[in-house]
């Protein structure tokens, strides 16, 4: 699905359609809001239009955001502290992190997250 401003709620929507068949309760929100959080970095710092793919795989939910913007400059926020109350931004990504396994390729074409859900 390829996204922009405004298509979040369409996203979420095609995301829990799509996860519903596969995951339940907890898993299938954790799903829709990982997939929310990454749509909403790009928006916001990956150039403002993006694609999002899901499938299932051995079991798992996979969702990956692809962007073509500038990359993710600096390091990126990862651990199990959220980041500190004055920092801009970041939470997106650790959200992400705690609901799902994160993996992040970027670099000056753009930046890939692909995040992996397990079943209840």
């Amino acid at each position: 699905m390829a996204f922009g401003p405004g298509d979040l709620p369409a996203l979420r929507a095609r995301v829990a359609a799509f996860a519903a068949d596969f995951l339940a309760g907890d898993r299938l929100d954790d799903l829709v809001l990982v997939a929310h959080e990454l749509a909403a970095n790009v928006i916001r710092h990956g150039g403002g239009r993006g694609r999002l793919r899901l499938w299932w795989e051995r079991g798992r939910a996979v969702c990956r955001v692809s962007d073509s913007g500038p990359g993710v400059s600096g390091t990126v926020p990862y651990g199990s502290d959220p980041p500190s109350p004055g920092m801009p931004g970041g939470r997106g990504l650790w959200i992400a992190q705690r609901l799902s396994v994160l993996r992040i390729d970027t670099g000056p074409a753009g930046t890939t997250v692909t995040a992996t859900i397990l079943p209840n």
